[in-house]
């Protein structure tokens, strides 16, 4: 009985092991091309390579949209023209979405995001991402943009400083970026195949929370009682 309730205390003791930063997920859109199916079906969807801990994650598209035409580019084009505001961008549905999710007893946390981006001259003038931790609704952008007419308009690092406490210890988390202000329905928004990953999630990773104080209270009650019976069983043999 002692052995058991040595084990259980070295048990709840145990805290969360974190990591470094790493690659969470990431993909390379080399070789896509959306025009001819590649990937196929209706999101599109491109798994990322994962780190460790992580189980899995994708890269997909709305299906409020059409697909852009360009073979390495993974983007959207959308049937009016106008669209002004994120508001209205969030109603219809103009959006690359990726997600990212934990293995079983961990969580992640998320540190920066990198990705490569640009759009056509009459494609999304302004771009915006957003969460499912906040909400996909006007007003709770991690970050938003303004297309520089450059080559690469785009490219951005969204740095630690973009993702707060609510960010951390996460199963799961879903992102998107919502692109508006687009002048033209053959206007593209777009993810660009350039050299290595063009999309990546950083962060860490570790063990999954331990119990909460009222959680340790029971279990310390519960081991308390244990001990007394074996006690009193000592006693009376």
């Amino acid at each position: 009985m002692m052995k058991k309730i040595a084990l259980l205390f070295s048990a709840l003791f145990l805290t969360a092991v974190s990591y470094g930063q790493v690659v969470l997920i990431s993909w390379d859109l080399n070789g896509v091309d959306l025009d001819s199916g590649s990937p196929s079906g209706p999101s599109y969807s491109i798994s990322g390579s994962t780190g460790d801990n992580i189980d899995s994650g994708a890269l997909t598209l709305s299906t409020s949209v059409n697909t852009t035409t360009t073979s390495g580019q993974y983007g959207f084009k959308v049937n009016e023209e106008g669209t002004p505001g994120l508001a209205n961008s969030i109603t219809r549905g103009y959006y690359i979405q990726f997600t990212v999710a934990a293995s079983t007893g961990y969580d992640l946390s998320i540190s920066s995001i990198e990705w490569n981006g640009s759009s056509s001259a009459s494609g999304s003038d302004n771009i915006a991402l957003l969460s499912d931790v906040k909400g996909f609704t006007d007003g709770n952008e991690i970050a938003s943009f303004t297309n520089d007419g450059s080559t690469g308009g785009y490219d951005e690092t969204i740095s630690s400083g973009s993702f707060d406490s609510s960010y951390n210890n996460l199963s799961s988390i879903t992102f998107r970026i919502y692109g508006w202000n687009i002048s033209g329905s053959t206007g593209t928004t777009f993810l660009r195949n350039l050299s290595g990953n063009d999309l990546v999630i950083n962060g860490t990773t570790a063990a999954s929370a331990v119990p909460e104080p009222s959680t340790y209270a029971l279990i310390f009650g519960a081991a308390t009682l244990g001990f007394c019976v074996y006690r009193r069983r000592a006693k009376r043999a």
